[in-house]
């Protein structure tokens, strides 16, 4: 395999590019995943994390990616096989409409997209979404050629993620979620730590002027910056002891997980489980915070 690609550099790059790619290929392909983790946290944090003892929510992530992710994490990484858990754990009308789904770029044409808006992604990464809100305005052949390129990565070697490492990539179209004012609604993450929900993350704005609000589970808002900037207080949803009773069911298995969820006119769906928000890249506004969040999780109770 690596004779083809080296073959394939030599044919195609100039020297310098020649160089950097190589660089890429032993970086991200070969490089064991300890080293890959702690050059990244040093250029983010500015120092190497403690993996041995860790203390921070962010160093517990780094834990988690080299000693509790595994290939059987995928299913529930997998934004397509977790529909099934979802649907026997929590019920199948927490789903978002799935229009289509299939391995095949090609057959991803305007006759299989709906009539209603939608939107095309992945499976096997985080955060690519292509929003369609009328197919015959919409380039289509421009975002294949993006899906194409999301196809063809393993979102694994980018920061070590083992449980998206032997995903299936497929391509999916889901109903576009939208407020009766025609937007999109806010993305409603819940932290759940040895299945217990404990923080919730509110994000607003994901396409534009994204900001981020954080509440306790009694809706006290939490006055700190995670990443994004601080969005403004929300008024408490009705319905929030539903959606915690779907975090709390749905991450029970788990040492660790974020519960996405989206709340359209006092309906719930499911958005995702994620295990490695961020791949523990995100610094939060003090270390204190860090250091807080790190001891809800109990690396030792799993």
């Amino acid at each position: 395999m690596y004779k083809k690609i080296v073959d394939h550099i030599y044919r195609e790059y100039t020297l310098a590019n020649r160089i950097l790619k190589f660089f890429y290929i032993f970086y991200y392909n070969i490089t064991v995943d300890y080293m890959v983790i702690k050059i990244r946290f040093f250029r983010t944090f500015g120092f190497f994390p403690n993996l041995s003892n860790p203390k921070t929510f962010n160093e517990k992530i780094q834990w988690i990616k080299l000693n509790y992710m595994n290939d059987s994490k995928g299913i529930y990484a997998d934004k397509y096989l977790v529909r099934e858990y979802v649907g026997n754990t929590v019920g199948i009308k927490y789903l978002i409409p799935l229009v289509f789904q299939t391995k095949d770029l090609s057959k991803v044409i305007e006759e299989v997209l709906p009539d209603f808006p939608c939107i095309l992604k992945v499976n096997h990464s985080s955060g690519n979404v292509f929003i369609i809100k009328d197919k015959r305005k919409h380039d289509l052949e421009n975002t294949k050629k993006h899906l194409r390129f999301q196809l063809r990565q393993n979102f694994y070697h980018l920061n070590r993620e083992v449980q998206y490492r032997d995903i299936t990539p497929r391509v999916l179209v889901e109903k576009l979620l939208l407020t009766a004012n025609g937007e999109i609604p806010e993305d409603i993450k819940i932290h759940c730590f040895h299945g217990v929900p404990k923080f919730i993350q509110i994000d607003t704005s994901r396409f534009n002027e994204h900001k981020r609000s954080m509440y306790d589970v009694d809706w006290n808002f939490l006055d700190f910056k995670w990443k994004k900037e601080k969005g403004n207080e929300i008024p408490k949803p009705d319905n929030l002891n539903e959606m915690l009773r779907i975090a709390k069911d749905l991450s029970a298995p788990f040492l660790y997980t974020r519960v996405d969820l989206y709340n359209v006119e006092n309906k719930i769906f499911f958005g995702e489980l994620t295990f490695t928000p961020g791949s523990g890249y995100l610094a939060f506004e003090t270390i204190d915070i860090d250091l807080a969040w790190g001891k809800e999780l109990d690396l030792l109770t799993k």
